[in-house]
């Protein structure tokens, strides 16, 4: 049948026209006895549409069943690029605020468990949606993104992950191309799990690039917000010793620039920078502190019992646990090893003082010890050597002093020992009792009055 400039006729079981088919309503194919109670959405589509009729007459898809989908079947054979071929679905924008969006329906009310159809006595809601925007809802902002929305509690969609097509804190003048150099893809509402069993969360890119997790106090991609950045650096990799790449985390200040490195690990060696300090270090840990604060403080909330604030196991007695130096010293200042003992030196020479276990009970130094305030011991030995020697001296100096014993003294300058409370030459009357003293070879004693008495004579 031919109208004027309009052909339809019957053909291979189908009705055909070369020319564009117009309706009144709701275009439906694949019409079935029971289609006329399809679900139309939650405000219903009865004058619109193309309706693509499936039934369940089919069974199930388990290799005896036959297929009765409805479905919509699209072919491309081009690409699209700049220009727009290979588009199969086009949606259009018709006003700024308009959404262009696929939709996803279920039951409010759930599905029978036992015929598993949809109880539709509460209606039909979206489920999911995807689609784009221009301008938000209020018409107050610029959108311009690509989003994937699911309802929250309250049955109202939410966008859950978006996709912008523009910059969205400087938008597009009209007129100007639609289009952006980096997109900032952005949950909303949502966590954002990887399943570790199957996955991994990957960031990828060659050795010139560095590989950041940033933690930002702005969603947009405002350099002010950022605040912590964990890295994988571009340090260059040799293609030996598992050198470059290495792994850092920046702290930023509130405008967003760089503090400092606040931690870095080397990649190669395992070994660690904190407070900025180079991550080819000499040391596993390096450490360095701000001005005026400790490099570590150890401060626990209760007693540790028998555990301690720092613990060093070693594999020998004479391993280091301790080495302290000045900055540019060719030694070491203080020394202390796993068996307790503890070496000094001035950083330039080797250590000459030292002070250790010598055995039981005993603690012993190979060097002389200078005592500013009392020495306070029950007894006095020279060594524990048979026929060892015990020495006194009032002094190093050439000048000899006394040495006080009690009331006491001897006096190391003359030889003499004085008793009682004196401290009158030998040639003098003692005035605070007498003293005994060698004189000639013999003991002597002279009194207050200046009486001398031989002891014991020569």
């Amino acid at each position: 049948m031919t109208l004027r400039d309009i052909d339809l006729k019957y053909s291979g079981g189908a009705l055909k026209t070369s020319k564009a088919l117009v309706t009144g309503g709701p275009l439906t194919v694949n019409q079935t006895n029971s289609t006329a109670s399809l679900p139309l959405g939650r405000a219903g589509a009865l004058n619109t549409g193309i309706n693509i009729a499936s039934s369940f007459a089919g069974g199930e898809d388990n290799g005896s069943g036959t297929d009765t989908t409805g479905r919509l079947n699209l072919y491309s054979y081009q690409r699209a690029q700049n220009g727009s071929f290979g588009e199969t679905i086009r949606h259009f924008l018709m006003r700024s605020d308009s959404k262009a969006m696929i939709a996803w329906y279920g039951p409010k009310a759930g599905y029978n468990e036992t015929t598993e159809e949809p109880d539709e006595s509460q209606g039909w809601s979206p489920w999911w949606w995807i689609g784009a925007h221009w301008e938000a809802n209020d018409n107050a902002s610029i959108h311009g993104h690509g989003s994937i929305e699911v309802p929250d509690l309250s049955g109202a969609l939410q966008t859950r992950l978006e996709v912008p097509f523009i910059d969205q804190t400087n938008p597009p003048a009209p007129g100007q191309p639609i289009g952006v150099a980096t997109t900032n893809i952005r949950t909303n509402l949502a966590d954002f799990t990887v399943r570790a069993s199957t996955g991994v969360l990957r960031i990828g890119a060659s050795n010139a690039y560095n590989k950041d997790i940033l933690l930002s106090a702005s969603s947009d991609r405002d350099p002010a917000g950022e605040r912590w950045k964990i890295r994988a650096n571009n340090d260059t990799e040799t293609g030996s010793g598992n050198a470059g790449t290495n792994f850092e985390i920046r702290r930023h200040a509130d405008n967003g620039n760089v503090i400092e490195t606040a931690l870095s690990i080397e990649r190669s060696t395992g070994n660690v920078a904190l407070g900025g300090s180079a991550v080819s270090s000499p040391a596993r840990l390096l450490l360095t502190p701000p001005a005026n604060k400790h490099g570590v403080a150890v401060v626990p909330p209760a007693s540790q019992g028998n555990n301690s604030a720092y613990a060093a196991v070693t594999t020998a007695t004479t391993d280091r646990v301790l080495d302290v130096r000045v900055s540019g010293d060719a030694n070491a200042r203080v020394v202390v090893y796993t068996d307790g003992k503890h070496e000094w030196g001035d950083g330039t020479n080797s250590r000459d003082v030292n002070l250790y276990r010598g055995s039981a009970d005993v603690l012993q130094t190979d060097d002389s010890l200078v005592v500013g305030g009392a020495l306070r011991v029950p007894t006095v030995q020279g060594s524990v050597a048979s026929g060892g020697t015990l020495t006194l001296r009032s002094t190093a100096h050439a000048t000899k002093g006394t040495i006080n014993i009690g009331a006491s003294q001897w006096n190391d300058g003359t030889n003499v020992l004085l008793l009682g409370n004196t401290t009158a030459a030998p040639s003098s009357n003692p005035t605070g009792g007498g003293y005994l003293y060698v004189e000639a070879g013999a003991l002597k004693y002279r009194g207050s009055s200046g009486t001398v008495t031989t002891i014991a004579p020569a």
